[in-house]
């Protein structure tokens, strides 16, 4: 389960209460069966809205985000920023920051303060003669539980996109680090309410305590 400052987004989303297995699982199959008009007014019930702020507001001690977002497809979030010298006088400095995966806007906007944290960092460190690239990246490495599959699969059509949240337990500028990102987040993007909805929390398997469960060893069993 969640830890840490993903606990905190899980317990403010769910008002200090936790639904039992079982209410779990029949808010699961009653969302399979839902039409699309009914599932609008449904969606706060079944799955609790989750506060933008937490991706907006939380920072770690060095100014990074907090969170970190993947798309089911893309194992890396990335927050890029480039500075490079012009020829015009108006504007020497030509910027860019770029956030990827592409994200509904609403959530793209809650890391628009990573442009003044790099830019910053770039004024420290860069040597405006030449082009500078800094690049924020979180690779998630993990595997999605089997049950939670197929959680999101019963739900997907209710969803715009779903993502992944997890808690980065290290950033950095020089390298991208292969994390073991545990207890992340399932959340849905519904675009008519602008809001994201937790679908599910769990523990990440680690490839290599996947390869060993799945081994010849263990199929004899």
């Amino acid at each position: 389960m969640a830890q840490g400052l993903l606990e905190r987004v899980v317990s403010e989303a769910r008002g200090d209460t936790t639904p039992s297995i079982l209410a779990e699982l029949r808010a699961t199959h009653l969302v399979k069966d839902l039409y699309g008009v009914e599932a609008l007014a449904s969606l706060p019930k079944l799955f609790p809205p989750i506060s933008l702020d937490a991706l907006r507001t939380w920072r770690t001690k060095d100014s990074w985000p907090a969170f970190a977002i993947f798309t089911l497809q893309l194992p890396t979030f990335r927050i890029s920023y480039q500075q490079r010298l012009t020829s015009k006088k108006k504007d020497p400095i030509s910027e860019t920051f770029i956030v990827s995966p592409q994200l509904p806007a609403p959530i793209e906007d809650c890391y628009k303060d990573m442009m003044l944290v790099l830019r910053k960092h770039a004024e420290q460190f860069t040597d405006m003669r030449r082009h500078h690239a800094y690049n924020l990246t979180a690779r998630f490495q993990g595997l999605i539980p089997p049950e939670i599959k197929i959680k999101i699969k019963k739900v997907k059509h209710i969803f715009d996109e779903i993502f992944l949240i997890a808690e980065p337990p290290v950033w950095s500028l020089e390298r991208v680090e292969d994390l073991v990102i545990g207890d992340p987040l399932v959340v849905g993007w519904n675009e008519e309410t602008q809001a994201l909805h937790l679908i599910a929390e769990f523990d990440t398997t680690a490839v290599e305590d996947a390869l060993l469960l799945e081994g010849p060893a263990n199929k004899q069993k």
